[in-house]
């Protein structure tokens, strides 16, 4: 802010000055060669917008006379004056009067700035600037400037004395960068490289004036400054004359590589070299000490080196400005500092950070990473408009879902492209440069999954395993996590001979089915499934088969009772036939407290299963979880072919609430509960908090169409359906929590032969 005040208007007015008066010599020769050419005035007068709207007259040397105006088009010294921006220099006089400041806005003539939104209309606030972040990030890219407002607006949130020069000597280099159209390639040309020809001579000029009058002596009358400055002419011109033969302007390396680096110092040593030759051979020239040519050669090589480096590091930071998609990131911490240098890093040049957000108001106003902290969520609108961005980052580590949500809606709902971290597993070094989009799974609230990975192998890696309905949803997942333990044999059995198909092709990469391991059968099927147990004697069984959706089982009941409790009970004997050690029984949250037909039968399942864990030798157990988000049945993929079609979203009631999990999610838990269930145990895995449907469906409709209003017609409760699902029934009694999102309950155990009792117990034999 003091700088803001004070400390600008008088470094502005100092380095103005000085900077007009070194100019002037150019810019009267210049001034003379636009009179020739262009046969008129050479200083335009053009009326332009400053501070407070207050209107000034911005000077200008002429690139256009008055035909080639109205056609478009410049005689060749005007695009050279604008190539080299030598057009601006009577702009340092602006900043001597006082109407325009070195640094800030570009000016804007009076019809552009009236059609200025409001809040672009901040960037009057300031003095207009004779160079600016516009002039660095985007000269000669082919943007029209009123479009870019934005980028001017964003000074304003970075105005410093640091900042102020950094904005100048990078407006230099801007100057040396060659554009043409889009090909970013030619950047590194000779065209680039012949550009550094002048400051090469000028570094010349400059180094052999300071060696000169820096002796140690600084006898200063003994100097001739005519021979001086003959010297630094001859050095600039020997130095051209060697580059021919070195090839270090030829355009076939890149500046600041290690080629160019060589070919500078052969150059600068060659003419040193000649320089010395010249004096000792031909003593013309008085006054100038030979050492200080020597001392000369090692300053210019430097400045030479100076030069290509940051011109070098220039190219390549302009390189990822183009293309790149505008990204604000929300949270201002390590991971996210991280975040940017890998982005940087990056090859792809696909996201471009512009600003920080951060809750934390100690941070507003400071920058990091070079980047400003613009301020919290509530500023998240405001600074999409004035940066222009087109994404959001999410980058705060234990952010809780509730938050995570607030920020995904807010930004969704402007229409920006949401996207989050990998997690841990996936990073590389910490953090990956591969920004994923959020999706419905990060709106849960679930702790990281810890598996005890030397548990699951005891039981899983070199057994034969079979997993029934491998083709299904859950069972297809389920057979990647097994697959990662290395059993002896996976064995998957399905009665859809597809779904084994795409299996296969997952698993494999080919999908000929000619593996004896993927096995076509269905578990109705008493005999069939005997059959295959005792061909491939399964050492561990995941039964995942089964029928789901509520609404059909409604409509069907002796479909579901066949399939899901006679299915079940065909694999349950013949688990036992063959002696199983570890017999897994998938089941669902309905089974709790059951008041539809899966439910019934799902309950009626686990009854089974604890039966047979009293009867046999083996582990029998059952592990119920709640709804897989992305399941096949489940309402993401309806909701998501309704948007889709343009909707609207149909959902039963506005109050109903499921709990959700992810396929992986949930089947490393079921592999993970295999490890650690006791004999007829249901283990019910931690579903989090129950999410409301309708919030997914806004979400998921925010996800796929940003900046619509979400479309939702309620059809009310179906047969079967309640408000709210359990976890556990009313008279289920916790046993214990054998892991940290597991818990472990005890169920009754049915008799086969009672199946029929059970059912009238339930009310299914009325429905069935």
């Amino acid at each position: 802010m003091f700088y803001e005040r004070f400390g600008k208007p008088m470094f502005d007015r100092v380095v103005g000055i000085a900077l007009a008066l070194v100019t002037s010599p150019v810019l009267l020769a210049l001034m003379a060669v636009s009179f020739i050419a262009f046969r008129s005035w050479p200083i335009q007068r053009i009326e332009s917008v400053g501070r407070n709207n207050e209107h000034f007259m911005l000077y200008k040397l002429r690139t256009l006379d008055s035909d080639l105006a109205e056609r478009g088009r410049r005689r060749r010294l005007g695009t050279l004056l604008r190539e080299w921006s030598l057009d601006e220099f009577p702009q340092f006089w602006n900043v001597v009067f006082g109407s325009m400041s070195l640094v800030g806005p570009r000016p804007l003539s009076p019809e552009a700035a009236a059609e200025l939104e409001e809040w672009q209309q901040q960037r009057h606030t300031v003095k207009p600037g004779v160079t600016g972040i516009w002039q660095v990030e985007s000269r000669g890219d082919g943007r029209i400037l009123e479009y870019n407002t934005h980028i001017d607006v964003q000074y304003l949130d970075q105005i410093s004395f640091w900042g102020d020069i950094k904005i100048l000597l990078s407006s230099v280099f801007a100057v040396m960068r060659y554009h043409e159209g889009d090909d970013r390639e030619r950047e590194l040309t000779h065209k680039t490289l012949r550009r550094m020809i002048p400051f090469d001579v000028i570094a010349w000029a400059a180094a052999i004036m300071f060696a000169v009058y820096a002796r140690p002596t600084f006898v200063w009358p003994q100097i001739s400054l005519i021979g001086a400055i003959a010297t630094s002419i001859g050095a600039g011109l020997l130095h051209i004359g060697w580059s021919y033969f070195t090839g270090v302007y030829s355009g076939l390396h890149r500046p600041g590589s290690r080629e160019d680096a060589g070919r500078l110092a052969f150059t600068s040593g060659a003419t040193t070299a000649t320089l010395l030759l010249l004096f000792t051979l031909f003593p013309l020239v008085r006054g100038i000490p030979r050492s200080a040519l020597l001392a000369a050669g090692a300053y210019q090589l430097v400045a030479g080196y100076g030069i290509r480096f940051f011109t070098r590091a220039d190219i390549d930071f302009q390189r990822g400005q183009t293309g790149s998609k505008r990204l604000l990131i929300f949270g201002a911490n390590e991971l996210s500092f991280e975040t940017v240098r890998a982005l940087r890093r990056g090859e792809s040049n696909e996201w471009l950070p512009v600003a920080f957000l951060d809750e934390d108001e100690i941070l507003h106003r400071q920058r990091r990473m070079g980047l400003p902290v613009v301020g919290g969520l509530a500023g998240l609108e405001a600074a999409t408009r004035r940066y222009a961005a087109e994404a959001l980052l999410i980058s705060v580590p234990g952010l809780d879902s509730g938050t995570r949500s607030k920020v995904a809606d807010a930004a969704q709902a402007i229409g920006l492209d949401v996207r989050i971290l990998p997690d841990a597993a996936e990073m590389i070094d910490g953090v990956s440069p591969e920004l994923r989009q959020i999706s419905l799974s990060d709106f849960l609230a679930r702790d990281e999954i810890n598996l005890d990975l030397e548990a699951i192998s005891g039981y899983i890696t070199g057994k034969r395993v079979l997993v029934t309905g491998a083709g299904g949803s859950i069972g297809s997942v389920l057979c990647e996590v097994l697959a990662g333990f290395q059993p002896a044999e996976l064995i998957k059995l399905d009665h859809d001979e597809n779904a084994l198909q795409a299996l296969q092709l997952t698993l494999d990469g080919v999908g000929l089915l000619q593996d004896p391991s993927f096995v076509l059968g269905d578990i109705r099927d008493q005999s069939r499934i005997m059959q295959i147990f005792s061909e491939s004697r399964p050492d561990v069984v995941f039964h995942t088969a089964a029928h789901k959706h509520v609404s059909f089982l409604e409509a069907y009941p002796d479909e579901g009772v066949q399939n899901n409790v006679y299915g079940t009970l065909n694999v349950l004997h013949a688990a036992a036939a063959v002696g199983v050690s570890q017999f897994v029984n998938v089941s669902t949250d309905k089974a709790a407290d059951p008041v539809n037909v899966l439910g019934i039968t799902k309950r009626i399942a686990e009854r089974l299963t604890a039966h047979f864990a009293e009867r046999e030798p083996g582990m029998f157990i059952s592990v119920r979880f709640g709804n897989v988000l992305g399941s096949k049945g489940s309402v993401v993929p309806t909701f998501r072919r309704q948007i889709e079609a343009g909707g609207p979203v149909t959902v039963t009631d506005a109050e109903v609430m499921r709990y959700f999990m992810t396929i992986e999610e949930s089947c490393q838990l079921v592999v993970q509960a295999g490890a650690i269930g006791g004999k007829g145990d249901v283990l019910v895995l931690d579903m989090g908090e129950p999410v409301k449907v309708v919030d997914l469906a806004r979400r998921l409709w925010v996800q796929l169409r940003p900046g619509t209003e979400p479309q939702i017609t309620y059809t009310g409760l179906r047969p079967g359906e309640k408000l709210t699902e359990v976890l556990s029934g009313p008279a289920e009694i916790l046993k214990d929590k054998p892991h940290d999102l597991i818990d472990r309950f005890a169920v009754d155990s049915l008799d086969p032969e009672n199946i029929e009792v059970a059912m009238t117990e339930y009310g299914l034999v009325d429905q069935a």
